[in-house]
């Protein structure tokens, strides 16, 4: 379930950067891009804190992401490291 969360997310913020740039494209077409969307979900998905938050139990989870995080909700932390990862590497 969470790496699907932060598939989704991801795929959102490619699409919102891809939107803002010169003729609405990426350096991938988008059979690529699906590749790279999920390379960069599977990235922020073995990272250190998301694994925390998937290996804790349900009362560690309350409050879990404002404790932890400066964004305060899970959505906003992966949106803004896809963000980061995206741009730094692939564009």
């Amino acid at each position: 379930m969470v790496f699907n969360d932060v598939l989704i997310h991801t795929a959102r913020t490619w699409e919102r950067i891809r939107v803002t740039r010169e003729y609405q494209e990426m350096p991938y077409d988008n059979i690529e891009s699906c590749d790279c969307i999920v390379a960069v979900a599977g990235e922020i998905f073995e990272s250190e804190l998301i694994q925390k938050f998937v290996k804790s139990n349900a009362r560690e989870r309350r409050g879990f992401w404002e404790r932890e995080t400066e964004e305060g909700f899970s959505d906003d932390y992966i949106e803004n490291l896809a963000h980061d990862k995206i741009c730094n590497d692939y564009l």
